[in-house]
Order: C-alpha cells, then sequence, then structure tokens
C-alpha cells in the first residue's frame, strides 16, 4: 500500500480530517467538428441577431445534437 493512504488511514483515526487531493475526472471530451458549412453560420447569426436565439454557436450545436439523441431514443 502506499505510503499516503496509510498516512491518511492513520489520520482519520486519530480525529483528522481526511483530504481528498485528487483531481475529478471531467465528463467532457474536446473534439473539434471540420468542415462546418458556411450558411450553419450565417443562419445561426441571422437568429442571434433577429433575437430568435441567445445562445453562441458552440451552444447552439450542443444543444442540436442532445435533441437529435433524445429523438432517436439514445438518451
Amino acid at each position: 500500500m502506499a505510503k499516503g493512504f496509510l498516512d491518511d488511514l492513520e489520520n482519520a483515526a486519530s480525529g483528522s480530517k481526511v483530504v481528498n487531493t485528487t483531481k475529478p475526472q471531467s465528463a467532457y471530451k474536446a473534439k473539434t467538428i471540420q468542415r462546418i458549412p458556411v450558411t450553419y453560420f450565417d443562419a445561426h447569426k441571422e437568429l442571434r441577431e433577429n433575437g430568435k436565439t441567445s445562445q453562441l454557436f458552440t451552444g447552439y450545436i450542443l444543444e442540436a445534437i442532445k435533441e437529435k439523441l433524445e429523438r432517436d431514443g439514445a438518451l
């Protein structure tokens, strides 16, 4: 066993606080989408200018993916 674990166990037994110093895993994955048609950017810009959405383009894409996955029964 690692020395750190034994120290934590000993500190816990003596009433000291055990602090978890491990970094939590992210539930997200960075991914680049390649070759998005310019017309999609233009259409989104028009929606924003007309007040039909307040989302940035990335958020708009994520919402669209989520809706499609739900509609297809994957979520």
